[in-house]
Protein backbone atom coordinates (compact mmCIF):
# COMPACT_ATOMS: atom_id res chain seq x y z
CA UNK A 1 0.00 0.00 0.00
CA UNK A 2 1.30 3.74 -0.62
CA UNK A 3 -0.23 6.96 0.31
CA UNK A 4 -0.78 8.19 -3.74
CA UNK A 5 -3.85 9.50 -4.52
CA UNK A 6 -5.81 10.01 -7.86
CA UNK A 7 -7.32 13.19 -7.91
CA UNK A 8 -10.94 13.17 -10.23
CA UNK A 9 -11.61 16.23 -11.59
CA UNK A 10 -14.23 16.39 -14.00
CA UNK A 11 -14.50 20.42 -15.88
CA UNK A 12 -18.18 21.55 -17.24
CA UNK A 13 -18.34 25.38 -17.29
CA UNK A 14 -15.86 25.80 -14.11
CA UNK A 15 -12.32 25.53 -15.64
CA UNK A 16 -12.08 29.43 -14.83
CA UNK A 17 -11.68 28.16 -11.28
CA UNK A 18 -9.23 25.10 -11.58
CA UNK A 19 -6.13 27.14 -10.53
CA UNK A 20 -6.94 27.13 -6.64
CA UNK A 21 -8.32 24.08 -6.45
CA UNK A 22 -5.31 22.28 -8.46
CA UNK A 23 -2.78 24.22 -6.13
CA UNK A 24 -4.71 22.88 -2.99
CA UNK A 25 -4.23 19.10 -4.21
CA UNK A 26 -0.07 20.22 -4.78
CA UNK A 27 0.38 22.13 -1.59
CA UNK A 28 -1.34 19.00 0.08
CA UNK A 29 1.91 16.71 1.12
CA UNK A 30 0.51 14.05 -0.73
CA UNK A 31 1.94 12.20 -3.53
CA UNK A 32 -1.08 12.64 -6.32
CA UNK A 33 -2.03 12.06 -9.85
CA UNK A 34 -4.56 15.12 -11.41
CA UNK A 35 -6.77 13.04 -13.67
CA UNK A 36 -8.61 15.65 -15.63
CA UNK A 37 -11.94 15.45 -17.63
CA UNK A 38 -12.14 18.78 -20.09
CA UNK A 39 -15.75 18.28 -21.31
CA UNK A 40 -16.30 20.45 -24.79
CA UNK A 41 -13.88 22.30 -26.28
CA UNK A 42 -14.29 25.75 -24.37
CA UNK A 43 -12.86 24.15 -21.50
CA UNK A 44 -9.64 22.34 -23.20
CA UNK A 45 -7.34 25.81 -23.17
CA UNK A 46 -7.79 26.85 -19.84
CA UNK A 47 -7.49 22.59 -19.05
CA UNK A 48 -3.96 22.43 -20.88
CA UNK A 49 -2.66 25.54 -19.24
CA UNK A 50 -2.87 24.24 -15.96
CA UNK A 51 -1.65 21.19 -16.51
CA UNK A 52 1.50 22.41 -18.24
CA UNK A 53 2.36 23.90 -14.89
CA UNK A 54 2.76 20.38 -13.30
CA UNK A 55 5.09 17.71 -13.96
CA UNK A 56 3.88 15.21 -16.90
CA UNK A 57 3.72 12.24 -14.36
CA UNK A 58 1.18 14.52 -12.20
CA UNK A 59 -1.50 14.92 -14.11
CA UNK A 60 -3.20 13.50 -17.38
CA UNK A 61 -6.13 15.80 -19.44
CA UNK A 62 -9.05 13.93 -21.10
CA UNK A 63 -10.23 15.86 -23.94
CA UNK A 64 -14.21 15.11 -25.00
CA UNK A 65 -15.69 16.78 -27.81
CA UNK A 66 -18.72 16.95 -26.23
CA UNK A 67 -20.22 17.49 -23.15
CA UNK A 68 -20.59 14.38 -20.77
CA UNK A 69 -22.90 13.42 -18.63
CA UNK A 70 -21.30 14.17 -14.69
CA UNK A 71 -21.18 10.23 -13.57
CA UNK A 72 -19.89 8.98 -16.86
CA UNK A 73 -16.96 11.62 -16.51
CA UNK A 74 -16.02 10.43 -12.94
CA UNK A 75 -16.56 6.96 -13.84
CA UNK A 76 -14.42 7.21 -16.88
CA UNK A 77 -11.66 8.85 -15.13
CA UNK A 78 -11.99 6.21 -12.07
CA UNK A 79 -11.36 3.62 -14.76
CA UNK A 80 -8.01 5.44 -15.72
CA UNK A 81 -6.56 5.87 -12.19
CA UNK A 82 -4.03 3.64 -11.00
CA UNK A 83 -2.97 4.61 -7.44
CA UNK A 84 -3.78 3.02 -4.28
CA UNK A 85 -6.45 6.09 -3.37
CA UNK A 86 -8.80 8.16 -5.32
CA UNK A 87 -10.99 11.25 -4.44
CA UNK A 88 -13.30 13.14 -6.62
CA UNK A 89 -12.55 16.88 -6.50
CA UNK A 90 -14.45 19.35 -7.97
CA UNK A 91 -12.32 22.35 -10.19
CA UNK A 92 -14.13 25.44 -8.14
CA UNK A 93 -13.75 23.76 -4.60
CA UNK A 94 -10.36 23.53 -3.16
CA UNK A 95 -8.73 21.38 0.03
CA UNK A 96 -8.32 22.95 3.43
CA UNK A 97 -4.15 22.46 3.85
CA UNK A 98 -3.31 19.02 5.27
CA UNK A 99 -7.01 17.96 5.12
CA UNK A 100 -6.07 15.26 2.36
CA UNK A 101 -2.63 13.98 4.44
CA UNK A 102 -5.25 13.19 7.77
CA UNK A 103 -7.71 11.62 5.32
CA UNK A 104 -5.09 9.33 3.83
CA UNK A 105 -3.56 8.65 7.72
CA UNK A 106 -7.38 7.68 8.51
CA UNK A 107 -7.80 5.30 6.00
CA UNK A 108 -4.13 2.84 6.57
CA UNK A 109 -5.68 1.35 9.65
CA UNK A 110 -9.29 0.75 8.29
CA UNK A 111 -11.00 -2.28 6.17
CA UNK A 112 -12.15 -1.12 2.90
CA UNK A 113 -12.54 2.86 4.21
CA UNK A 114 -15.08 5.63 2.94
CA UNK A 115 -13.03 8.81 4.93
CA UNK A 116 -15.13 11.95 4.70
CA UNK A 117 -15.73 15.27 7.61
CA UNK A 118 -17.10 18.76 7.60
CA UNK A 119 -16.96 20.97 4.87
CA UNK A 120 -17.01 24.59 4.39
CA UNK A 121 -19.30 26.70 2.09
CA UNK A 122 -17.98 29.42 0.86
CA UNK A 123 -19.59 31.93 -2.08
CA UNK A 124 -22.76 32.63 -1.89
CA UNK A 125 -23.13 31.70 1.15
CA UNK A 126 -20.24 31.24 4.38
CA UNK A 127 -20.97 28.37 7.30
CA UNK A 128 -19.48 25.11 7.91
CA UNK A 129 -21.38 21.62 7.61
CA UNK A 130 -20.96 19.12 10.18
CA UNK A 131 -21.01 15.38 8.34
CA UNK A 132 -22.94 12.64 9.88
CA UNK A 133 -22.34 8.80 10.95
CA UNK A 134 -22.86 6.70 7.74
CA UNK A 135 -26.15 4.60 9.02
CA UNK A 136 -28.74 2.92 6.51
CA UNK A 137 -31.17 5.79 8.20
CA UNK A 138 -28.95 8.40 7.95
CA UNK A 139 -28.29 7.50 3.77
CA UNK A 140 -32.18 7.46 3.57
CA UNK A 141 -32.84 10.80 4.64
CA UNK A 142 -29.54 13.09 4.28
CA UNK A 143 -26.49 12.87 2.03
CA UNK A 144 -23.94 12.58 4.98
CA UNK A 145 -21.02 13.94 4.31
CA UNK A 146 -19.06 16.08 1.20
CA UNK A 147 -18.62 15.53 -2.48
CA UNK A 148 -14.13 14.19 -1.59
CA UNK A 149 -14.73 11.33 0.11
CA UNK A 150 -11.32 9.15 -0.38
CA UNK A 151 -11.46 5.44 -0.90
CA UNK A 152 -9.48 2.59 -2.07
CA UNK A 153 -9.56 3.12 -5.89
CA UNK A 154 -10.97 -0.66 -6.64
CA UNK A 155 -13.60 0.31 -4.67
CA UNK A 156 -14.96 3.30 -6.56
CA UNK A 157 -14.56 1.10 -9.54
CA UNK A 158 -16.25 -1.48 -8.40
CA UNK A 159 -19.45 0.84 -7.02
CA UNK A 160 -18.88 3.05 -9.61
CA UNK A 161 -20.99 6.23 -10.70
CA UNK A 162 -24.47 6.39 -11.63
CA UNK A 163 -26.31 9.17 -13.26
CA UNK A 164 -28.52 10.34 -10.55
CA UNK A 165 -29.13 14.06 -8.91
CA UNK A 166 -27.27 13.36 -6.06
CA UNK A 167 -24.02 10.90 -7.39
CA UNK A 168 -22.23 11.68 -4.62
CA UNK A 169 -25.01 10.53 -2.15
CA UNK A 170 -25.91 7.49 -4.36
CA UNK A 171 -22.18 5.96 -4.35
CA UNK A 172 -21.51 5.98 -1.01
CA UNK A 173 -25.04 3.88 -0.33
CA UNK A 174 -23.32 1.38 -3.15
CA UNK A 175 -19.99 1.49 -0.88
CA UNK A 176 -22.11 0.38 2.22
CA UNK A 177 -23.70 -1.62 0.34
CA UNK A 178 -20.29 -2.95 -0.76
CA UNK A 179 -19.29 -3.66 3.34
CA UNK A 180 -17.56 -0.55 3.38
CA UNK A 181 -16.17 1.09 6.44
CA UNK A 182 -17.33 4.50 7.21
CA UNK A 183 -14.66 6.99 8.42
CA UNK A 184 -16.23 10.20 9.67
CA UNK A 185 -13.21 12.47 10.25
CA UNK A 186 -13.83 15.48 13.01
CA UNK A 187 -12.72 18.21 10.34
CA UNK A 188 -12.90 20.46 7.26
CA UNK A 189 -12.04 18.21 4.27
CA UNK A 190 -13.16 20.84 1.49
CA UNK A 191 -14.09 24.11 0.90
CA UNK A 192 -17.31 24.19 -1.30
CA UNK A 193 -17.93 27.16 -3.42
CA UNK A 194 -21.81 27.63 -3.54
CA UNK A 195 -23.43 28.91 -6.81
CA UNK A 196 -26.43 29.66 -7.75
CA UNK A 197 -25.94 27.79 -10.69
CA UNK A 198 -24.46 24.80 -9.86
CA UNK A 199 -26.10 21.45 -9.79
CA UNK A 200 -26.76 21.70 -6.37
CA UNK A 201 -28.87 24.74 -6.69
CA UNK A 202 -30.72 22.91 -9.75
CA UNK A 203 -31.21 19.22 -7.85
CA UNK A 204 -32.79 21.18 -5.00
CA UNK A 205 -35.53 22.63 -7.29
CA UNK A 206 -36.79 19.28 -7.55
CA UNK A 207 -35.25 17.51 -4.37
CA UNK A 208 -38.43 14.68 -3.35
CA UNK A 209 -38.52 13.22 -6.61
CA UNK A 210 -34.71 13.19 -6.54
CA UNK A 211 -34.62 11.22 -3.13
CA UNK A 212 -37.56 8.97 -4.11
CA UNK A 213 -35.83 7.70 -7.14
CA UNK A 214 -32.47 7.38 -4.66
CA UNK A 215 -34.25 5.33 -2.69
CA UNK A 216 -35.81 3.34 -5.26
CA UNK A 217 -32.02 2.46 -6.11
CA UNK A 218 -31.66 0.92 -3.10
CA UNK A 219 -34.54 -0.55 -1.93
CA UNK A 220 -32.91 -4.02 -0.74
CA UNK A 221 -30.46 -1.98 1.23
CA UNK A 222 -33.07 -0.27 2.91
CA UNK A 223 -35.96 -2.71 3.13
CA UNK A 224 -33.11 -5.01 5.20
CA UNK A 225 -32.89 -1.61 7.63
CA UNK A 226 -36.35 -2.31 8.37
CA UNK A 227 -37.34 1.60 6.59
CA UNK A 228 -39.19 0.49 3.17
Amino acid sequence: MNDSVSILMPVCGTSQYMAEAVLSVVESGIPYKLLISANGPDEWEECDRIAALLPPYRVEVVHWPEVRTLAETLKDLAERATTWWVMRLDPDDSLPRVALAAMVTAARSVPDPVVYGHYRDFGEVNRIIPCKDITPRALYYYSVGPYNHLVRTDLMQRAGWRETAYEDWDILIRYMELGATPVPLDRVVLNHRVRGDGRLAAGSANNEACIKELRKHHWGYFAESGLC
